[in-house]
């Protein structure tokens, strides 16, 4: 597992359709099967876009919001791990406003090490931000959103630590499930999250854990996870 987590990918999935759509992404032009995310179709053009929660081993989230960018002719700045790429559609990666936005984002995933502790928090998903955990977005979509948030939490202690060796153990998960007051299935959403710690890391990966309801999340994600870790 922990091999995985090191090896470079593409960011998403493969997708395999018979259709092909070509983009302009900073000015070079790409050709890829439709359903392809932007990230991953810079991927294959040899442009690199930055990113923390994404992999090609599963479906995007759109949790870091790292990997924005912009779009001729549209409003904002889209996640390129989830907009999918279009005929005619073109992409810039890289621009001061886009440099602005990733580094107020870098500042939002902190951590803080203190002798053979580390805290890490802020991994959140918004994969769902029309909804929180009521009728309509289910207890497995949360499940999901957790993992991802989890997946974060890695790539901060990666960059806390370098190496995920380091890890010792893990001590304690927290959780924000942004849900309804009579929803209560949060610890099945954050099992996404625990599931993964014991995957990554084994035995050392069980820990201590809280689940909490709330109304509401910065963003309106769906799903927030924090981490203590003893570490080497």
């Amino acid at each position: 597992m922990l091999e995985q987590l090191n090896e470079k990918d593409f960011g998403t999935p493969r997708r395999i359709s018979e259709q092909e759509v070509t983009l302009e992404i900073d000015g070079m032009q790409v050709t890829v099967a439709a359903g392809t995310s932007i990230m991953r179709a810079a991927a294959e053009g040899g442009v690199n876009v930055p990113k923390l929660c994404a992999t090609d081993s599963l479906e995007p989230f759109g949790s870091c919001r790292l990997c924005l960018v912009e779009i001729e002719g549209r409003k904002g700045y889209p996640a390129s791990c989830t907009t999918p790429a279009e005929q005619g559609m073109k992409v810039r990666t890289q621009s001061p406003k886009l440099q602005a936005l990733r580094k107020g984002v870098m500042e939002l995933y902190k951590f803080v090490q203190q002798g053979g502790v580390l805290i890490t928090e802020g991994g959140t998903a918004t994969i769902f931000p029309e909804y929180n955990l009521t009728p309509g977005v289910t207890v497995e979509q949360g499940n999901a959103a957790a993992r991802g948030c989890a997946i974060n939490l890695l790539a901060q202690i990666k960059a806390a630590l370098g190496d995920l060796d380091k890890v010792v153990r893990v001590v304690r998960i927290g959780g924000f499930v942004n849900s309804a007051p009579d929803f209560l299935d949060g610890p099945k959403v954050l099992n996404g999250a625990s599931d993964l710690m014991v995957a990554a890391f084994g035995d050392k990966g069980r820990h201590a854990r809280t689940t909490v309801g709330v109304a509401s999340l910065p963003a309106d994600a769906a799903v927030e996870v924090e981490g203590l870790f003893e570490v080497s």
